[in-house]
Order: C-alpha cells, then sequence, then structure tokens
C-alpha cells in the first residue's frame, strides 16, 4: 500500500472517530460492532471538511441527521463537532 492510500485511510479513521465520539446521533459508538454506521457519509464530510467552512460541515451534520430520523438538532450544538472535524490533518 503507497505512502498516500495509507494517509487517506487514517484522514478516514480520523473523521469517523469523530462521528462516533463527538457525534453520534444514533448512540452506536460505545458497540464496535457498529462502527461502521456512519460511512455512508464520509465522502460528503470529507467533501464538506475540504471547503474549510464550518458552517458547510455543520450544514451537512444537519441534512444527516434529518435523513437518519433524528432531527432537526439545535445547529450551536453541532459546532464544535464541525470546528473537531476541520481541525483533522489533512493527508
Amino acid at each position: 500500500m503507497n505512502v498516500d492510500r495509507k494517509a487517506a485511510l487514517r484522514r478516514i479513521d480520523e473523521i469517523r472517530r469523530v462521528l462516533l465520539a463527538d457525534w453520534d446521533p444514533l448512540s452506536v459508538g460505545s458497540n464496535p460492532k457498529l462502527s461502521d454506521e456512519y460511512d455512508f457519509c464520509l465522502g460528503k464530510v470529507l467533501k464538506a471538511i475540504d471547503t474549510g467552512e464550518a458552517g458547510r460541515v455543520v450544514d451537512l451534520l444537519v441534512e444527516m441527521e434529518d435523513y437518519l430520523g433524528v432531527g432537526p438538532t439545535n445547529r450551536e450544538s453541532l459546532a464544535p463537532v464541525a470546528r473537531r472535524l476541520l481541525e483533522l490533518p489533512r493527508t
């Protein structure tokens, strides 16, 4: 496996960890068998993070919560999650 691929996989793992630890609207983070529960949105999360705009990340989290049937959420409560995602190292 080349270095770029390893770095990309590490980035995906970090995003997954933040979603499970800091966001987790379905409360599945403590179950290792469900660690891939939010993988359906990883591509969209990557794109939102790459904009560098916390508002875009919050918009996406709200959209995903609505899709999962657990919204609406207070947007202010999602701002720390967006900041955490934006602080992750880029590859």
